[in-house]
């Protein structure tokens, strides 16, 4: 039990170094304050868009900062498997953060004293809100390292995964793909709580996920 603590405390020392710890609490606080809501309602929406673009950030560099610490030489000498190993414990571990992080995050918009919507409980709010951010961000956390990995260079994954965030976050994106869109649980009216056709796009974002968390040992392997 204490070399797996000793262990996930180095690789949280690694994965999440103080900066991006305060730029995600920066990032927080501010969307809070600067993001007007009318409605309770509102929150998860603000939420379920925008924690995706820290996940982007931070887990693109989660293999190829090995390059820019200066450690590659060491890395190499693990074997494939715990590379592979090491990598999804820096990516569990960021996913699990940034969910954390979307909880305090949806504390800061209660000072804007939205108000509810009768007949639907603020607490229902929350709970399908954190369910569906987490999809969001495990998602774009996953394809960011996938595809940067791949590409051998952080900033492509930063870069491609923004744009396919700009797709699905858009009006177009709604149009083309509608309730198998990502983002649909935004796209949403908020009364029609029992409306749940936005899981449609959260489930295909998970076999998406499963596709690319098994093809990423491959790519590892290629490196």
């Amino acid at each position: 039990m204490k070399n797996v603590l000793r262990q996930f405390y180095y690789e949280r020392k690694i994965c999440l170094p103080s900066y991006k710890i305060i730029c995600s609490l920066c990032f927080i606080v501010l969307l809070g304050l600067v993001r007007g809501i009318s409605r309770t309602g509102e929150i998860g929406i603000v939420l379920d868009t925008s924690m995706p673009i820290l996940a982007i950030m931070f887990c693109a560099d989660l293999y190829e900062m090995e390059y820019s610490g200066k450690k590659w030489e060491i890395f190499c000498l693990y074997s494939v498997n715990k590379r592979i190993d090491v990598l999804r414990k820096r990516l569990c571990i960021q996913i699990v953060y940034l969910w954390m992080a979307t909880i305090a995050g949806y504390t800061c918009f209660f000072w804007q004293r939205a108000s509810g919507i009768e007949g639907i409980s603020d607490w229902t709010f929350f709970a399908v809100s954190m369910v569906a951010t987490a999809v969001s961000i495990a998602f774009f956390g996953v394809f960011s390292v996938t595809v940067a990995t791949a590409g051998k260079n952080s900033w492509y994954g930063m870069g491609i995964s923004f744009l396919l965030w700009l797709m699905l976050n858009s009006k177009q994106g709604e149009k083309i793909l509608g309730k198998f869109n990502l983002f649909a649980f935004s796209f949403r009216n908020i009364e029609a709580v029992n409306e749940m056709g936005w899981m449609c796009g959260k489930g295909v974002a998970v076999l998406l996920m499963v596709g690319m968390l098994a093809v990423l040992p491959s790519i590892i392997k290629r490196r």
